[in-house]
Order: C-alpha cells, then structure tokens, then sequence
C-alpha cells in the first residue's frame, strides 16, 4: 500500500486546508444560498484526536531516534577506547615483541 510521507502528508493537508478556506469565502460571496456547516463537538473531538495521535506518533519515533543515537554513540566510544588501548600497546613495544 503507497502512504504519504511526513512532509508531504502535511503539504497535502495544508493544501486542503487553504482550499477549503478559500472556496468558503468565495462561495459566500458567489452563491447566496451558501451557508457553510458549523463545527460539532464530534467533530472537534475527531480533530483533537488525530493532533493528539499525531503528537503520541511523533514523540514514539524521537524517543526512538534518541535510542538509537545513543546506542550508536555508545558503540563509537568503545570503539574509540579499544583503539586507543591498541595504540597505547604498540607504543609500549614498538617492535610488536610481547
């Protein structure tokens, strides 16, 4: 199944959003029979809901990506140590005698 990504998901949304806005204007202008919905309680609900789903969403990946950074870091760092207790060896015995 194709999705959207982050950015264009929100793009899209916005699009949809200025699209809406404008055609509201417009067709309170143009048509005089317009009279545009009101917002419900259900619907403020649905759309508290999916800022909040997208809030819980968000912070689930950055504590993930913020996981994984400090494995990577962790895993750098010993890295960095073994090397510098290989280079400390080899300058203890530059021949490579033990």
């Amino acid at each position: 199944m194709h999705s959207l990504d982050e950015r264009k998901f929100h793009l899209l949304m916005g699009a949809v959003f200025l699209s809406a806005v404008i055609l509201e204007e417009f067709l309170g202008r143009q048509a005089a029979l317009w009279n545009p919905p009101r917002i419900g309680f259900v619907t403020f609900i649905v759309g508290m809901v999916w800022v909040g789903r997208y809030a819980g969403w968000r912070s689930e990946l950055d504590a993930e990506q913020r996981r994984v950074l400090d494995e990577r870091l962790a895993r750098q760092e010993r890295r960095i140590d073994a090397l510098e207790d290989e280079l400390r060896a080899a300058r203890r015995d530059p021949l490579g005698r033990s």
